[in-house]
């Protein structure tokens, strides 16, 4: 997200501090906008890639809770399930590039109808930031 200039990105800067970059186990596929393109999460436990990410920690809970209220509206994921139609909210197992293993929160897809696949788990290598 340190990369990105959006109210979201920008949200998730002031609300919260960069730990560190990490990976999940799982696929990254991507979803072309009109205006600017996205990519999508699928996780897979078994026979995953390594789909590349960023770890930050919320400030404190009212931070966290407040961008979360704004993170779930925009993804469209009820706050009390973290379900949705296009995305749920679910806590993965990453592991941080100096190797430590932390349960984490993530956006990932409910389906991917057609999408391409980033076949390098890595959208900021992908779009070259």
């Amino acid at each position: 997200m340190r990369a990105f200039d959006n109210p979201y990105a920008g949200l998730l800067r002031q609300s919260a501090n960069f730990v560190e970059k990490a990976w999940v186990a799982g696929r990254l596929f991507l979803v072309k906008g009109h205006d600017f393109s996205y990519p999508v999460l699928l996780p897979e436990n078994v026979g995953g890639q390594r789909v590349t990410g960023e770890v930050y920690h919320f400030h404190h809970a009212g931070a966290r809770q407040k961008a979360l209220q704004v993170l779930d509206a925009y993804e469209g994921v009820d706050p009390q399930t973290g379900q949705g139609e296009e995305y749920m909210r679910e806590i993965l197992e990453v592991v941080t590039v100096s190797g430590e293993g932390l349960q984490c929160m993530v956006y990932a897809a409910t389906a991917l109808p057609n999408l391409p696949e980033i076949r390098t788990g890595d959208f900021l290598k992908y779009t070259g930031n």
